[in-house]
């Protein structure tokens, strides 16, 4: 009988973790926001006493009181078109690298498959150069000060200028940016105790399996979301034509071109029906699918089938995120 030993030995080229790098990015922020002690609003005390009800009018009813430790209030620091730009930025670089990467099973860090790390390292290593840009232009503009003068007037008796770090001390936290790709494994414990490195090893083969099941479903349910959403628009009724915009297509194929590369589970079942896809949508140009209505009666009816294919590969169940 095979043993966990060479159970790994055997299958090291076709595990996930061959497969993928992970990332973590670190980057350095300012809250522009601060929480305001609630008994410093003014609310009414709670009146602890049960209300003597033997002789009142409505008008005499007692008003419901706020309990403050129930109240949760902040204060924007800073209305600036140039913070909002650097996070905006910020958000925009990872929406990027989230559609190259595939389910993560550590938090904070994104897992990219191998096919997709040059692209990924070369989107940080494009933003560090604009975050350094809108950095550059917010001070040197000299807007800070302005800006901070500003939430002065906005804020009234709220505002506290030792909310606000110096123009040195935003720099340098804004100004922290960093990641690093790092690969994970089983811990070598092999040579310390080999009871502990097998139950280990079985341990690990048991978390990556329930990884790559994850990874297979949520690439089967937006498989599912995307050819339901195409049939569904391709659908034509009597006196009624749903809009068929280019979007529908273009998702599509951004999903068949970014396939392979996080087909890291060798799904073949999804494969199969990707192909088909592809084969279907090759050279098609939506403008002409929504002025044919022979071509559209034959896209529909190959949608709804390959819908029905999906939808049969989709487990039921809610999808629940694999943590180590």
């Amino acid at each position: 009988m095979e043993t966990v030993l060479e159970k790994l030995e055997t299958e090291t080229t076709t595990r996930i973790t061959d497969k993928v790098r992970f990332l973590l990015v670190s980057k350095g922020s300012w809250g522009n926001s601060k929480t305001i002690k609630s008994s410093t609003l003014n609310l009414d005390p709670i009146n602890e006493r049960e209300p003597d009800f033997s002789d009142f009018s409505y008008s005499d009813t007692p008003k419901p009181k706020t309990d403050p430790r129930w109240v949760y209030v902040s204060k924007y620091l800073l209305s600036s078109a140039h913070f909002n730009a650097i996070q905006k930025s910020d958000e925009l670089l990872g929406f990027k690298l989230d559609r190259l990467a595939v389910p993560s099973p550590l938090r904070g860090a994104r897992m990219i498959p191998i096919k997709n790390l040059v692209e990924a390292d070369k989107l940080l290593t494009a933003h560090v150069a604009e975050r350094k840009a809108l950095i550059d232009t917010w001070f040197e503009s000299g807007d800070y000060p302005k800006e901070i003068e500003n939430s002065k007037e906005r804020l009234g008796p709220r505002f506290n200028i030792e909310d606000y770090p110096s123009v040195e001390e935003l720099r340098r936290k804004l100004d922290r940016f960093s990641w690093r790709w790092f690969q994970i494994g089983p811990a070598d414990l092999q040579e310390v105790n080999r009871e502990i490195f097998i139950r280990e090893a079985e341990k690990n083969e048991a978390q990556w399996k329930e990884v790559g099941e994850e990874i297979s479903r949520m690439q089967r349910l937006m498989m599912q979301e995307l050819v339901t959403n195409l049939a569904d628009r391709l659908k034509q009724e009597p006196g009624k034509r749903k809009a068929l915009r280019a979007d529908s297509f273009n998702a599509i194929k951004e999903f068949l071109c970014g396939f392979s590369a996080k087909n890291i589970t060798e799904d073949k079942d999804l494969e199969r029906l990707v192909d088909r896809v592809q084969q279907l949508t090759e050279g098609i140009d939506p403008e002409t699918v929504k002025t044919s209505d022979v071509l559209r009666d034959k896209m529909e009816k190959e949608f709804t089938e390959i819908k029905t294919n999906v939808d049969a590969l989709v487990v039921a169940g809610p999808v629940r995120r694999v943590r180590f």
